[in-house]
């Protein structure tokens, strides 16, 4: 649990608290704000949140405008 990357990273998903902008960086360092690949709506979609200190993932249905970032993964 918390900010372990060499204790907690069994997947090998290492993120970074980058996080969120909204026209500002808002928690810079304590969280990551990623974009799901779900549309809520046309104004909507859902994103996903890590903290570096808890060992959750948790969902939000966000603004399309918002700067979270991405993930791409090769198939």
């Amino acid at each position: 649990m918390g900010n372990n990357p060499s204790g907690n990273n069994a997947i090998g998903f290492g993120a970074l608290p980058a996080a969120p902008y909204y026209g500002f960086y808002s928690s810079f360092g304590s969280y990551a704000y990623f974009w799901s690949a779900t549309e809520h709506d046309s104004y909507f979609a859902w994103s996903r949140s890590l903290a570096y200190n808890f060992d959750v993932v948790i969902r939000y249905v966000d603004q399309k405008d918002c700067g979270f970032s991405v993930r791409c993964v090769r198939d």
